[in-house]
């Protein structure tokens, strides 16, 4: 009689929440928020070492881990500086031996610059002159006003902002 021992062991898994990350910067305002993800285990839920890669367009993307091993943190920063207008996707993915995988997708929303546009006076009466001012958002943007007399307008008023143009009776 010959007895024969069989041991079975679950195979680990990683797991990373949230996902996906999106980080949405308009062109001359703050950087985006910095975002956490947490990656996890199972079998075993601890002591897991974990590396990571990036694949695509991740020149933006800083990541710090809490530590190596599961659980932990990752801290992901987006840095922006140059990129134009525009939507920028990138993977990362955590890897464990076996191999164990998980990645989370990351992208970069580059927008154009912000534009506040305001009427003086406002509110203002029917016949009554206007005077729109235009604050863009870096300031270094150039803002023109056309008036609507003819197809084309004609140039009333242009320049790097804040810039204003007097209005007539409206």
């Amino acid at each position: 009689l010959m007895m024969l021992g069989v041991v079975c062991h679950a195979q680990t898994t990683l797991s990373v929440s949230p996902s996906p990350l999106t980080f949405t910067y308009n062109l001359g305002g703050q950087f985006p928020t910095p975002q956490t993800v947490s990656i996890a285990s199972t079998n075993p839920t601890t002591g897991v070492t974990v590396s990571f890669s990036v694949t695509g367009s991740c020149g933006w993307l800083s990541l710090i881990r809490s530590g190596p091993t599961t659980p932990f943190t990752a801290t992901l920063s987006a840095d922006p500086t140059g990129f134009p207008v525009g939507t920028f996707t990138c993977t990362i993915t955590f890897s464990a031996a076996g191999p164990v995988t998980a990645s989370v997708s990351a992208s970069l929303v580059v927008n154009p610059p912000n534009l506040i546009l305001t009427a003086n006076p406002n509110p203002s009466t029917f016949g009554q002159a206007v005077t729109l001012t235009a604050d863009p958002v870096p300031s270094a943007t150039t803002v023109t006003f056309y008036d609507g007399g003819s197809p084309n307008g004609t140039v009333i008023g242009s320049g790097s902002g804040p810039i204003s143009a007097p209005q007539g009776p409206v």
